[in-house]
């Protein structure tokens, strides 16, 4: 039974093992194509491309392995077929209970695989592969958290707590950092809608800081125009102010 618990674990892990190996080397593929189209030789280049594929592989193989597996142990079963050897086993006495308990040990193995590569390596290098290219490229740069969608672009935070269905925001926080990561301003608004790169906000309250002082302003109706990063004092001159309120 020790010979054909190994046999059967070892034809089955090079069977998952192959599909999940052609399965990484595809979408890595394409995920390299897919950043041909942001290289700058000055800042990211083919190498910075390279590592940020490499980086996002962990995703893969955490979202390949469920897939990888059932292909796998569906080709490896069929092979069995085809060589007669699940005959040959079924005929030495041993029932397809036997059969699947002997393959437990892989079906353990590529579980732990699963929860080590999700919830512990994909996270962190998710995470440095967008750093590594947002870096790179000054691209913007968002996520979803329990306190909203939270948005970078350039020296910009944008924190959206709802997005109704009609496309509305609801509760926009907009934090604005000089190029020494100061904090410059923020704006706060209860409405608003993102258009032609520009921020059509309501009922919006300024936080302006300077130096010890935070001057405070209240404002109507407004748009910000934050896609290009203007600096500080560029940014108040791009509100359309109606019925301001001090």
């Amino acid at each position: 039974m020790n010979q054909v618990t190994k046999y059967l674990n070892k034809e089955l892990f090079l069977g998952i093992t192959l599909f999940l190996f052609g399965g990484i080397c595809l979408f890595s593929f394409f995920e390299f194509i897919q950043e041909i189209s942001d290289l700058d030789d000055k800042k990211y280049g083919v190498t910075q491309a390279i590592v940020y594929v490499l980086l996002t592989i962990p995703g893969h193989i955490y979202k390949l392995i469920p897939t990888a597996v059932l292909i796998g142990a569906m080709y490896t079963v069929g092979q069995l077929s085809h060589q007669s050897e699940l005959i040959v086993l079924r005929s030495s006495g041993l029932s397809i209970k036997q059969i699947a308990k002997a393959v437990m040990p892989i079906a353990i193995f590529f579980s732990i695989l699963t929860f080590a590569v999700g919830d512990l390596i994909t996270p962190n290098s998710e995470k440095n592969a967008q750093q590594l290219k947002t870096s790179a490229t000054n691209s913007s740069i968002s996520m979803e958290f329990k306190s909203g969608f939270w948005m970078k672009d350039g020296n910009n935070f944008v924190n959206i707590e709802n997005v109704l269905p009609d496309a509305t925001l609801s509760n926009i926080h907009i934090y604005e950092f000089d190029d020494q990561f100061n904090l410059r301003t923020i704006i706060d608004a209860k409405n608003g809608k993102f258009d032609d790169g520009n921020w059509d906000l309501t009922e919006i309250t300024v936080k302006n800081f300077i130096e010890n002082e935070i001057i405070t302003e209240k404002i109507e109706k407004g748009k910000l125009e934050v896609i290009d990063t203007p600096r500080n004092d560029e940014c108040f001159d791009n509100f359309t102010r109606q019925n301001v309120n001090i």
